[in-house]
């Protein structure tokens, strides 16, 4: 028996938390939910397979953080296990852009408050280290563009090209949970492809979750829904509301 080598370690890692088109597009769009954006879009080339874009209006990241940024295990929500009981956020171990950078070519743009209208464009290689920084024009927020998703994993490259209309279906309706859940936010979801281009999730900042609903399942449905809300104090607080 022999050790594995720290950047298999890493490629094995990685490919358990980015399994499949749907959570690399999750982790992204939580990151831009915490990042209190009131905007994401989310916009595929080809379902994906060419490229897949996440921008957003966020707050953006500061220049202290370019070099870290895709590190493994480098986050800004936690710096102990017992943090987690404090934890408000989607994201906090700090695997996701890490991982995304073993699985697909990472170029990420952003600029804050601060630093806008000018931005920074931010390349990183698989081990997540920054290789390559420009300055661009950018308003406040951050893109992450991913390009050859799975490339370098010929199995499961192939998979995704095999079952391609199958995992964006899957991933339209996961982006559908997370537009109907989010308060105040519009979401967008937009694929490009060579017939032209379709729009498979919009919704309008609106912080009644009922119209939000309804703007992605269809008002038809309204006359079979029933609201349900209920408040208990005996085995702690528990609230139910939807």
């Amino acid at each position: 028996m022999q050790a594995i080598d720290a950047a298999t370690v890493h490629r094995l890692c990685a490919g358990q938390v980015i399994v499949d088109l749907a959570t690399s597009v999750k982790e992204l769009l939580e990151n831009s939910l915490d990042a209190q954006a009131t905007h994401v879009e989310v916009k595929l080339k080809d379902s994906g397979l060419t490229s897949i874009t996440i921008t957003d209006n966020g707050h953006g990241i500061d220049t202290s953080s370019f070099s870290t940024l895709c590190r493994k295990h480098w986050t800004s929500k936690i710096s102990r296990f017992e943090d987690l009981e404090h934890v408000s956020t989607f994201g906090f171990r700090g695997e996701a852009l890490s991982s995304l950078c073993s699985v697909a070519q990472v170029t990420i743009t952003t600029a804050t408050r601060d630093s806008a209208p000018m931005g920074t464009e931010l390349e990183y290689n698989m081990s997540g280290e920054l290789t390559k920084q420009t300055q661009v024009a950018r308003e406040r927020g951050t893109t992450v563009r991913l390009t050859q998703l799975f490339a370098k994993w010929p199995v499961r490259h192939q998979d995704l090209k095999k079952n391609i209309r199958r995992e964006y279906l899957r991933l339209v309706s996961l982006v559908e949970q997370y537009a109907i859940i989010s308060d105040n936010v519009r979401v967008s979801l937009i694929n490009q492809t060579r017939t032209g281009t379709t729009t498979h999730v919009r919704t309008v900042v609106q912080s009644d979750r009922l119209t939000r609903l309804l703007s992605v399942i269809g008002a038809s449905l309204r006359p079979h829904m029933a609201r349900i809300q209920h408040e208990s104090t005996q085995d702690g607080d528990v609230k139910i509301d939807g």
